[in-house]
């Protein structure tokens, strides 16, 4: 039997995670935190039960190397949907262990400092996958699947739109904090004529499939884009759209506030962070839930030609946890055992994942 360590285990992200393990494998699965209690308390609720031998709640601070290099040994995979800030402890008690981690925290400061250990971890013959965007391994799989229908690839872009129930989410300020950073570290920019640059329009209308009408989209770019670039370069655009926030945070709280937030004032910070939990939370939407969207524009044999996937769930959290998992399920499976530091999905295999996803409840458009 398997034994999956999972570092925020109770988290929204970790528990969904949790979920699936539980409900979809025969794994002991390790639920750590500094809250024991919140643990405990996701072991009754997905077992009914105060304990089970497949759920061990693990009390642990992950800014502990020591105490992670404990809880790590005996482990076959380490999951890692904490905070940006254990990243350095984590990182050292991984290389440490030698076992392999799939670390779901997208961070620009992180993914930058794993670069310089890319041929020390390989060294260890460690998997490190990482996450390039808030939906790991998603945008590479996705426009891999339906890349060669084109002789010819105009525009690649995806939308996303989510739409979180925060009146029904749990946020700690950390967690909120760390949400904020996300968007406020990520640049805007898209791939044009084979370069990344800043776009003209940092925002557009949109129209996603089902809903019921154009929204506007601000442009983010992810390190996750960057690869697909680098796979792809005969793209002629590539860019990355998100609709996630209310307009009255976005326009008037985000934009003004930019530069005292990335100038790491934290007070401030943390005012505007839980400024965007009461803006949120006192409002509600016609439905709640996560798309992300990929539309590709190019030419068959010198045709025009139109191909979409659309991914939906009405779990915000379900869509990447359900992608997280999947990806989890090959490197302990070692369907590919590549050592050394990868993006997440990078080698996966499209038509087996979104079959996967399909039958974990993710609707699967493909137009």
């Amino acid at each position: 039997m398997k034994k999956v360590i999972i570092l925020g285990g109770y988290g929204n992200l970790g528990s969904a995670i949790t979920k699936l393990f539980f409900l979809n494998t025969d794994c002991t699965i390790y639920i750590t935190g500094r809250n024991f209690k919140k643990a405990q308390n996701l072991i009754q609720k997905l077992s009914g039960q105060i304990s089970n031998e497949r759920l061990i709640p693990l009390e642990l601070d992950c800014l502990d190397r020591k105490g992670l290099i404990d809880a790590f040994q005996g482990k076959d995979l380490i999951i890692n949907a904490t905070l940006p800030e254990t990243f350095f402890s984590i990182k050292e008690a991984v290389i440490e262990s030698g076992i392999s981690i799939l670390d779901l925290v997208n961070s620009p400061l992180k993914n930058k400092s794993l670069e310089s250990f890319d041929q020390q971890i390989k060294e260890m013959g460690i998997e490190y996958r990482r996450s390039g965007s808030y939906f790991p391994g998603l945008p590479t799989l996705m426009l891999r699947y339906l890349v060669n229908d084109f002789s010819e690839l105009e525009i690649a872009n995806f939308y996303s739109l989510v739409r979180l129930n925060w009146k029904e989410t749990d946020f700690s300020e950390e967690s909120l904090e760390s949400y904020l950073d996300l968007f406020l570290q990520t640049k805007q920019k898209i791939y044009k004529n084979r370069n990344w640059v800043s776009p003209e329009d940092r925002e557009v209308q949109y129209q996603f499939p089902y809903y019921e009408k154009e929204i506007s989209c601000m442009n983010l770019y992810f390190p996750e884009l960057k690869n697909i670039s680098d796979e792809y370069p005969q793209i002629g655009e590539l860019g990355f759209y998100f609709n996630g926030f209310r307009k009255l945070f976005e326009h008037i709280l985000i934009k003004p506030a930019g530069f005292i937030l990335k100038n790491n004032y934290s007070v401030i910070k943390s005012l505007f962070a839980n400024i965007l939990f009461m803006v949120h939370k006192f409002i509600s939407h016609s439905f709640y839930g996560t798309y992300l969207h990929l539309d590709l524009r190019g030419k068959v044999d010198g045709k025009a030609q139109r191909r979409s996937i659309s991914l939906y769930h009405n779990n915000s959290y379900f869509l990447p946890a359900a992608s997280s998992f999947s990806i989890a399920l090959e490197m302990l499976n070692d369907e590919i055992n590549q050592p050394g530091l990868s993006y997440i999905g990078k080698n996966s295999n499209p038509e087996d994942f979104f079959e996967n996803l399909s039958k974990l409840g993710i609707t699967v458009i493909i137009l």
